[in-house]
């Protein structure tokens, strides 16, 4: 690996990071410093010296080329600070290579990116921190472990991490149905019947509703399927029993799919009021392959009922942040709240929490690592992305779904003055984008039938079939009117 490869990080990272419109890409993605290595190797922290700073690794892999033994040592006496995040146990990766016959590399050390050379000639078994390399956070912004789990991908010949995401929802937003709701306050889709069609679940003022799809708009099923006089404010859909069918955890309880109604099964204990919850979630938090019942309260504290049917379980309850100084540091409570699996590095569960200044993941499951904040996410401060009109991240409404069809959820947040993506790029990371926020806004070449501030909430459209469609977006007005987003791309 030549100073033009490692120089060219630097370049093509700084262009990376910043926002664009339309289509945004990775330059210099970790496929390309993977391929200009002579030698790839993956360790971990066995012994640290803060005497003369050094860090004992043991080689645990060659991903490419052959390892100068079974340990390395690196020497990190900068950038200050950097020493003492070094814990024994952590990974460690080294993009070795030389040029003018001195080894150097590419070293991703307690979650950091820097530059070493190598003491010794190649291949060299110790190195010399010279420098961090943060502008390299555009080619990979994440953890060394996620780093492991793409460059482990990488050399089984799988598609690593998404290199760039494209400009979206140009096919347009046609009207799709009326529904005799007024200001519902949240939005459910889940093929309830088991006819191939999304139907929706939607919660208002008066009680929850279900609309079964029909060959023209949406009927209202409601009272047949046994919801008539349930009331909500949260809801959550999943297959809780393994028989193939959405079941659904409608605020306290959860209701069984009986394949033509749903039935009330026993309440969970212990659970607040639902005025201090922020997300709801029927999905695996204990690695079992079953979904169990999540309920995260705004006080960062997640209440986990493990396989809720029918076990009468007393629930497991753990604090992911605890207020005011929640995740960020300035005491900003958080507004909205998302979970999913394919937002962890290895698969496993996480939730994404937003506030004003910024998103922070939380792991659920898996090995509890720490959270990470919009700029280790994403590799760029939100500061950086000016299609938020100047003002804060406040979401008007925040939905997760695959907007680009690569089979991971993304998290778009619209908010007053614009809004952003978070486009997943797997292995815990993303691309953010400020652009897909313009098509839910109306400009003068460009005329929607609804503003921004009429959503009433969202939900994931289309099921996918085939070869992992992009999902479409449907959006609820406060009058009862329903729009498809079609995320037809360029």
């Amino acid at each position: 690996m030549g100073r033009g490869v490692l120089a060219a990080i630097g370049v093509a990272a700084a262009f990376a990071a910043a926002p664009a419109a339309a289509v945004i890409k990775v330059d210099l993605p970790v496929s390309k410093i993977y391929g200009a290595s002579k030698g790839v190797i993956v360790g971990s922290v066995a012994a640290v010296n803060p005497g003369n700073f050094v860090v004992d690794v043991k080689v645990e892999a060659a991903l490419k080329g052959q390892a100068p033994g079974e340990r390395l040592r690196i020497q990190a006496a900068t950038p200050p600070g950097l020493f003492a995040s070094v814990a024994i146990g952590q990974l460690v990766v080294v993009f070795a290579g030389e040029s003018a016959g001195k080894a150097e590399a590419v070293v991703h050390l307690a979650d950091t990116w820097l530059l070493a050379e190598g003491l010794g000639v190649p291949p060299a078994a110790a190195w010399r921190v010279m420098m961090p390399k943060r502008d390299a956070a555009a080619s990979f912004p994440g953890t060394t472990r996620g780093l492991v789990a793409l460059l482990k991908d990488l050399k089984a010949g799988k598609v690593p991490a998404k290199e760039e995401y494209p400009d979206a929802f140009l096919g347009g937003a046609p009207e799709v149905a009326r529904l005799a709701v007024q200001k519902p306050t949240w939005l459910v889709a889940a093929d309830v019947s088991g006819d191939k069609k999304l139907d929706l679940v939607v919660g208002t003022g008066g009680g929850v509703k279900l609309f079964l799809a029909a060959a023209k708009g949406y009927t209202d099923a409601t009272e047949a399927w046994g919801l008539a006089g349930v009331n909500a404010a949260f809801c959550a859909a999943g297959d809780v029993n393994g028989d193939g069918r959405p079941d659904l955890l409608l605020g306290k309880a959860l209701y069984v799919n009986g394949g033509a109604k749903f039935d009330r099964a026993k309440p969970m204990p212990e659970l607040p009021a639902e005025g201090e919850w922020l997300a709801s979630a029927l999905a695996d938090a204990t690695g079992d392959k079953k979904p169990d019942a999540l309920v995260l309260l705004k006080s960062g504290k997640l209440i986990v009922f493990d396989n809720p049917c029918g076990t009468g379980v007393s629930p497991v309850t753990k604090q992911l942040w605890r207020e005011p100084v929640a995740g960020n540091g300035r005491g900003e409570a958080p507004l909205a709240a998302a979970f999913s699996a394919e937002w962890g590095e290895e698969g496993e569960l996480c939730v994404l929490a937003v506030r004003e200044g910024g998103v922070t993941r939380y792991e659920v499951g898996g090995k509890g690592g720490a959270a990470a904040n919009f700029e280790r996410l994403t590799g760029a401060p939100l500061a950086a992305y000016k299609g938020l009109g100047g003002r804060a991240l406040k979401p008007l409404v925040a939905v997760a779904f695959d907007y680009d069809g690569n089979e991971k959820a993304d998290y778009l947040i619209l908010t007053e003055g614009g809004g952003l993506a978070l486009v997943n790029r797997g292995y815990g990371s993303f691309l953010a984008t400020d652009t897909l926020h313009s098509h839910f806004h109306a400009t003068a070449d460009k005329k929607l039938s609804f503003a921004v501030n009429d959503i009433a909430a969202a939900a994931p459209g289309r099921i996918p079939e085939g070869p992992a469609p992009a999902q479409n977006l449907l959006v609820l007005l406060h009058d009862g009117r329903l729009f498809e987003m079609d995320s037809a791309q360029k």
